[in-house]
């Protein structure tokens, strides 16, 4: 599996996300962009991260920093997920996890495998 190092070029994507749109990494070239890879929505440490997103919005927004979070449950999960915390960050769903083996962080969501509370 392939590891992304600092100054490495980032794979390229695009992903089916939540508002029922597609995102591609493409469309944030020269800007900052945080990618927040996660194994699952509901989960106690994922709620409170990006919960922490929402809350720090103002300050994201200083930093003219976009920040997508990426992992495999479905868009319908994603969408009450985003919809119960008010979460202001995008979800994109890799149910597949094409993107999450591109950029290395497989380990990081192998244990969500079939969850989509």
């Amino acid at each position: 599996m392939r590891r992304i190092d600092v100054g490495d070029i980032a794979p390229e994507f695009e992903l089916r996300g939540t508002g029922n749109r597609d995102y591609r990494l493409e469309q944030c070239r020269g800007h900052w962009v945080v990618l927040a890879f996660y194994p699952g929505d509901f989960t106690p440490v994922c709620t409170r991260q990006f919960c922490s997103y929402r809350d720090a919005a103002d300050r994201l927004d200083e930093l003219d920093a976009t920040v997508w979070g990426i992992s495999p449950q479905s868009l319908d999960s994603h969408e009450r997920f985003r919809t119960k915390y008010e979460l202001t960050v995008p979800l994109l769903a890799d149910p597949e996890r094409e993107v999450i083996r591109a950029y290395g962080v497989l380990a990081l969501v192998a244990g969500s495998a079939g969850r989509s509370s």
